[in-house]
């Protein structure tokens, strides 16, 4: 597995075999100052596509991951450390968080730094920028398409769909009225919301120029020409997790979707 690993965050890596499980399992143990993280990855030769668990505390597809068909195949990195939505990062006396999810541009990783922290977190950027860098290279590991998927949980109080109405950020949208709106999909490719649709999913379809820096994987993504799908669901509903993932299987195999990987960006600069 080849990947672009800063020496000033990497501590170790190790591969391990797990009865029963058809994946191969990968750890990579990530400095984070002095404190760690670990990138768990499980993967197979036949992958579509990597699914991205950012944060640590949404947990349901990584829960689901190894129930799904044994003809869908997708690898999975996620993100563990301390089961909380923000990362901690420490050095010396200090303790910083940050969100894993809008560091992936320069002025992501300010705000974010600037949002959770006290002083002058900035000082830490480059730090953030090189786990960043780390994080998108094992999105790639041992995957032959550009599509990056995203997997994320959402509770009733917190997230739905209809934070996409009326945005200008918002191309498109389809809600359908018997399905939850805690569950969807967001997508950056028209034919990609027509597919979702057709299949009565709640859909939206991401503005391709209008959209906020804010340092997200969709905002990367969206910058880099990268195939981006986000599949959306409430905590702990792992029935709506497979379909949607064996629905995003689906979609990448009849667009022919498996593609050689480009030479992968790193954290976008302003």
């Amino acid at each position: 597995m080849k990947l672009f690993i800063p020496a000033t965050v990497f501590l170790a890596m190790w591969f391990f075999l797990v009865k029963g499980s058809r994946y191969e399992h990968s750890a990579i143990k990530i400095a984070l100052g002095e404190n760690e993280c670990t990138f768990s990855l499980k993967t197979t030769e036949r992958a579509v596509a990597t699914l991205v668990a950012l944060h640590p505390n949404e947990r349901t597809c990584t829960e689901v991951f190894e129930k799904l068909p044994r003809f869908v195949h997708f690898n999975l990195l996620s993100v563990e450390q301390e089961q909380k939505r923000l990362l901690v990062y420490r050095s010396a006396n200090t303790t910083l968080l940050f969100d894993p999810n809008r560091i992936f541009t320069d002025k992501g990783i300010r705000e974010t730094l600037q949002f959770h922290n006290l002083g002058n977190p900035l000082v830490y950027k480059q730090a953030i920028k090189s786990f960043a860098d780390t994080l998108l290279s094992c999105m790639y590991a041992n995957q032959k398409s550009r599509q990056i998927v995203a997997v994320h949980n959402n509770s009733n109080d917190n997230f739905s769909i209809i934070s996409y109405q009326n945005s200008n950020e918002t191309q498109d949208l389809f809600i359908h009225v018997e399905e939850d709106v805690d569950n969807f999909v967001v997508v950056t490719a028209r034919q990609d919301f027509a597919f979702f649709k057709q299949n009565n999913i709640n859909t939206v379809l991401l503005a391709d120029t209008l959209y906020t820096d804010d340092g997200s994987l969709s905002v990367y993504c969206l910058q880099n020409g990268i195939p981006y799908i986000n599949i959306e669901v409430e905590h702990g509903n792992e029935q709506k997790q497979l379909q949607l993932l064996n629905l995003t299987y689906d979609l990448l195999v009849r667009r022919a979707a498996v593609q050689p990987a480009p030479k992968l960006p790193h954290a976008s600069p302003e």
